[in-house]
């Protein structure tokens, strides 16, 4: 990629998680990991700032946990880390710069985003509660 002109910026973990940021532009700043994670080492989020001719954009390639099966470890580590999300969002969001959040959130934010809905009714990613955490980050959109 880099010979293609591409500057890669990559955080993952062997056979696990991983993401990556692709951009023609140099990376004016890199970070692992998501803040807050009390030594959380799962490679589910990376930042990079880039300077345009418009001024800074930063950019974040994120993979939100499955969390199932729910309830128990996995769901619960999926809750704190969208509370993590929602407020780093809302810090980023105070520097008044244009920001991008993509990646796979593994929320299905309403039935009408679900083929059949009663399928996934006691799926992590389906839950009224994991919903509402979604639903609490529209401050981002």
């Amino acid at each position: 990629m880099e010979a293609l002109g591409y500057n890669v910026a990559v955080h993952g973990q062997k056979t696990f998680n991983g993401v990556a940021l692709l951009s023609k532009l140099p990376f004016d700043e890199v970070t692992n990991g998501l803040v807050g994670g009390d030594g959380d080492v799962q490679a589910r989020f990376l930042e990079a700032q880039v300077s345009t001719k418009d001024g800074v954009l930063r950019v974040v390639s994120l993979y939100l946990p499955n969390g199932n099966p729910a309830p128990g470890e996995k769901y619960d580590y999926k809750l704190k880390w969208m509370d993590r999300l929602a407020n780093f969002s809302r810090e980023r969001l105070k520097l008044e710069e244009p920001l991008v959040l993509a990646g796979d959130y593994n929320v299905i934010p309403t039935p009408a985003d679900a083929r059949r809905p009663e399928a996934w009714s006691k799926d992590a990613l389906f839950l009224p509660q994991t919903r509402r955490s979604f639903a609490r980050c529209s401050i981002w959109v």
